[in-house]
């Protein structure tokens, strides 16, 4: 267009130099006719594979970091040294022989929509590289620090030659793709990068990113009977950092049989409730990449041996053991001192007679509620040393008799302390 203008310029100051009386009528007509004989067309292959042309266009310069809904041009060798970003529906024209270089990348997020043609030879060349952590080449971004990402747009690419790639975090994070969702998106990438011509140079991870795997995190694996178990799996890495993109869970029970299924975000992993013992697997799918772990859990009816002396003289070692304990996993076997008569022992043949007695563990006073013997899960066998002391004087010789009551329970570790 800017050479239809110097034309028309040219032309009318030659018109008036010469003094040429030309009717205003054909003025107007004379600058139509230039204008749209000398109008500057591009040549490119449309998606059809026919050769096309347009002539709305902008000219792609080092400064052109904002494109916007229309045709863009690329000729010769251009630099832009910041990431650009999509904004509408942009359509990109690489003529041949030409290089475009964008040192940023280019953002093409969600809602927006980014095309790429050629001309007949297909020599033009893009090349988008990301130079921020989590951005890809092409397409969208992940913030680590934020937890926030933002999804690729359309994208598609009928010619030339494209390079992209991403800038891989230097933690949390082994690949960060060249086009389309920054830390992958299979479902997504599938949706909204098309294929249809030149040759594209950049990773698009539909598999699971290095050093992420399917990890067990069921924080307890035996439980007594009647209770219920949960279990739980998640996607990480070895750092225990979740992988936050959509993954699809299967759980199969112990009959191998498919029991759920769910798709949540990585750092929500998934859950299952159990009530029977065995075997049960879970698989985790994302893109072409797939893993399977079995998790093993146990139900069993808690088992011990608890003797408590039947009667113990005043003075005298009362020893209170437990042995051949089995228990689920974050129990423990508990003995309690429940009751003890208010501390008293009453005289045989009148019990308005009292005689004042304490319990004590190492000279330290045992009050009722008091548990006084505690064997966790995983261990066998355990042991407690009472003693019982006067607290009164005797007022009257004879036999003076009390009860103490205890209580043997099993209970989950954290309830016990």
């Amino acid at each position: 267009m800017k050479k239809a203008y110097q034309l028309m310029i040219v032309f009318l100051v030659l018109a008036v130099s010469l003094n040429v009386g030309v009717p205003y009528d054909f003025y107007q007509a004379l600058n139509f006719a230039v204008t749209a004989n000398a109008a500057s067309e591009v040549s490119y292959v449309d998606a059809d594979g026919n050769l096309s042309t347009v002539s709305d266009y902008t000219t792609v310069k080092y400064s052109t970091t904002t494109w916007k809904t229309g045709w863009y041009v690329v000729t010769g060798n251009v630099t832009i040294s910041q990431r650009v970003t999509v904004n509408g529906d942009v359509k990109l024209i690489l003529t041949d022989g030409c290089h475009l270089t964008v040192n940023g990348g280019i953002q093409v997020s969600s809602g927006n929509s980014f095309a790429v043609y050629a001309q007949t030879l297909a020599t033009g060349k893009l090349t988008a590289t990301a130079t921020t952590q989590g951005y890809t080449g092409i397409g969208g971004n992940f913030n680590y620090r934020r937890w926030s990402w933002t999804n690729c747009g359309r994208i598609n690419f009928y010619g030339g030659i494209i390079t992209a790639t991403g800038k891989t975090y230097t933690t949390a994070f082994a690949d960060v793709s060249g086009i389309g969702d920054s830390i992958s998106n299979p479902s997504n990438n599938a949706k909204n990068i098309g294929y249809y011509g030149g040759t594209v140079n950049g990773t698009v991870y539909d598999t699971m990113p290095n050093g992420y795997s399917l990890k067990d995190i069921t924080p307890v694996k035996t439980a007594a009977e009647g209770e219920t178990l949960i279990l739980k799996a998640a996607v990480q890495n070895n750092g225990g950092h979740n992988f936050v993109k959509q993954v699809t869970y299967l759980w199969y029970g112990t009959d191998g049989k498919e029991i759920a299924n769910s798709q949540t975000t990585g750092n929500q992993g998934t859950t299952l409730s159990v009530t029977q013992s065995g075997t049960y697997q879970v698989k985790a799918t994302y893109g072409k990449w797939s893993q399977t772990l079995n998790i093993t859990v146990t139900f069993i009816a808690p088992s011990y041996i608890v003797t408590i002396p039947s009667e113990v003289n005043i003075g005298e070692e009362m020893i209170i053991s437990a042995k051949s304990v089995s228990l689920p996993e974050s129990k423990s076997l508990n003995v309690k001192l429940t009751d003890a008569d208010d501390f008293q022992l009453k005289y045989k043949t009148d019990n308005n007679i009292t005689l004042k007695y304490k319990v004590q563990e190492q000279n330290t006073d045992v009050p009722v509620n008091s548990i006084i013997l505690t064997v966790p899960s995983g261990t066998k066998s355990g042991s407690s040393t009472l003693t019982t002391v006067l607290d009164d004087k005797p007022g009257y010789s004879g036999e003076y008799t009390g009860k103490l009551t205890f209580t043997v329970s099993v209970d989950s570790s954290a309830s016990a302390a």
